[in-house]
């Protein structure tokens, strides 16, 4: 009997670690297909991301330790992501230039 119990308890403790992935791909699903007006898909993301992880904060499904830890990997990967950026546009022979027949900015390799 025991160990039928600790086997629903992994069961559940597994089902209950799965929410916040599962928000994730459900949000992305329904952001490709429905739009809202003046609110960009990547901000509805974030702004649903943001939502789930303070529900789960209110219903204890995580505490705030969780939620320092998760915070402190995100400061430390934008750390990285801004040294790497910072790196690539130091690099010789690279330059900005900006497409004249669109807005977009791309990185080219001058000869």
């Amino acid at each position: 009997m025991k160990s039928i119990i600790r086997f629903l308890t992994f069961g559940w403790l597994q089902a209950r670690s799965c929410i916040f992935p599962a928000v994730i791909f459900i949000t992305l699903a329904i952001s490709k297909y429905v739009t809202i007006p003046f609110l960009s898909r990547y901000d509805f993301i974030l702004l649903v991301c943001v939502l789930a992880q303070l529900l789960m904060i209110l219903f204890k499904l995580e505490t705030w330790d969780e939620l320092k830890v998760i915070c402190m990997f995100h400061v430390i990967g934008l750390m990285l992501e801004l040294y790497k950026v910072h790196m690539l546009m130091e690099l010789p022979g690279r330059r900005l230039e900006q497409d004249r027949r669109s807005s977009s900015v791309q990185w080219v390799y001058v000869c």
